[in-house]
């Protein structure tokens, strides 16, 4: 397999490249048939939709038509495919035609017109491979660059599922603040009824009426939040960053579960992992081809044509000449320069096996985490809901206590602020439970998938290969 073949083994000789495959082993590391950790909870095996939302359908679609960075991707494929189509052309013969005309005037004043018409043929014989290799490079770099526009799609459906996740939470932690301040004005009504009637002091009406202040700022700063999270979807979706009005504002539901035995070859169909052994693919032919410029070239040249003083004998052709020769170049002194060029190629090609190597191992990180964080933002998630029913519990206890004159004000309002805190806390975990189950669909390589009309607008960036 692709992945395997490369993570091996890649030895690299002083003039050749060998490849080799040596088992399983990546720098010697065994490659896993199945991740460390148990991907136990709820996602059906219809997993490449983690989030079922007609909205993030849509704003998807929107993203990968609009989305300026993805265009300019899609740019850079087109050109990598252009510069492919001219590095294979050079493996055929050339043909040019001229037409030249000229008139003299002798000293004597006569003057004299001369034309000629002419084909010339020129052909580099590919006897070293050096041109089929340069081909072969040109077409793995247009490959390389394919595979980065699908990952580029991706992680624009990931980062746009993110941001949109992101901008449901602002909306529930800014309506929570919301809630508690309401909270705070409601105790605050109570605290001063109480210190008309007498029964309470002064000093708990200045509390409760700075708590009430602090709760006003936390709500100024949890709509500053919405803005600014709308305001960064819009972008990622070619808009002009602007509010956008009809966001959720509650989580959507999540669809399905990892199935237990997910094998790591998923991880063979990342664009990025792709992308990488393209370029060392690439880098390999680029070696090659280095090489074979050390090497004598063989070309024939042919040409036909004729010429006179007049024009028309031109055109019929009368009297054509032709000629053919074959020559060889072969370079003898040049300092030095192209085999410092292949050792400069061979040295690239190290590179591109190295990071091509390190973009696996972070894919197998990144999903080996995910499945990790999903295990334990589980636990996390059930710890903290019943931690927001104990402390709402306490809350109440507090608040009857501090009526019946058993606490003081200051015992309810640090309930009341740790009931709060502790609800805050549970909808960022719900939150992260999300965007956890995104980044690690995006990290096992699956496609945003879009229904409907939103399809259709999806697959028009897609570029066909030539």
């Amino acid at each position: 397999m692709m992945l395997v073949s490369f993570l091996s083994a890649c030895s690299i000789l002083s003039q050749t490249v060998d490849q080799t495959t040596t088992g399983e082993t990546l720098s010697g590391f065994e490659i896993p048939e199945k991740w460390s950790e148990d991907a136990d909870h709820s996602v059906a095996q219809g997993w490449h939709q983690v989030i079922e939302s007609d909205q993030l359908d849509a704003l998807i679609s929107e993203a990968l038509t609009h989305n300026q960075d993805l265009q300019a991707s899609a740019s850079r494929v087109l050109a990598a495919r252009s510069q492919a189509e001219i590095t294979s052309g050079q493996l055929l013969p050339e043909l040019d035609v001229t037409l030249d005309g000229s008139r003299q005037r002798a000293a004597s004043g006569i003057e004299t017109d001369s034309y000629s018409l002419g084909l010339n043929l020129s052909w580099e014989l590919d006897i070293w491979g050096r041109l089929s290799d340069a081909e072969q490079a040109a077409l793995m770099s247009y490959q390389e660059q394919e595979f980065l526009y699908r990952s580029a799609k991706q992680s624009l459906a990931a980062q746009v599922a993110l941001a949109w996740i992101e901008a449901i939470e602002s909306k529930r932690q800014y309506r929570l603040a919301q809630a508690q301040e309401q909270s705070l004005k409601d105790s605050l009504e109570v605290i001063e009824d109480g210190f008309s009637s007498g029964i309470r002091e002064a000093l708990d009406v200045y509390s409760a009426r700075a708590e009430r202040i602090n709760g006003q700022t936390e709500v100024l700063e949890r709509k500053q939040a919405v803005n600014q999270a709308l305001r960064d979807l819009s972008v990622l979706l070619g808009r002009y960053p602007s509010l956008i009005d009809d966001i959720p504002d509650a989580l959507p539901l999540a669809l399905s579960t990892l199935p237990t035995n997910l094998s790591s070859r998923l991880l063979e169909a990342r664009p990025d992992v792709r992308a990488a052994y393209s370029t060392v693919m690439s880098q390999q032919s680029n070696v090659l081809s280095a090489g074979a410029n050390r090497l004598p070239k063989f070309t024939l040249t042919a040409s036909v044509g004729a010429s006179s003083d007049l024009l028309s004998d031109v055109l019929r052709g009368d009297e054509l000449v032709w000629n053919a020769l074959g020559g060889l170049t072969a370079p003898i002194f040049n300092a030095g320069k192209l085999q410092q060029e292949e050792l400069r190629q061979q040295h690239l090609l190290e590179a591109a096996i190295a990071d091509y190597r390190h973009t696996a191992l972070t894919a197998f990180s990144e999903v080996e985490q995910g499945i990790d964080n999903d295990h334990w933002i589980a636990q996390q998630l059930a710890t903290a809901k019943e931690a927001v029913d104990v402390s709402k519990q306490a809350e109440q206890q507090a608040f009857e206590s501090y009526l019946s004159g058993l606490d003081n004000l200051n015992t309810w309002l640090q309930a009341q602020r740790t009931a709060f805190e502790r609800t805050s806390r549970l909808m960022q975990l719900e939150t992260s439970y999300f965007q956890n189950r995104i980044q690690l669909h995006q990290a096992l390589g699956g496609q945003f998938v879009v229904f409907g009309d939103a399809s259709q607008q999806a697959a028009s960036v897609d570029l066909q290969a030539p």
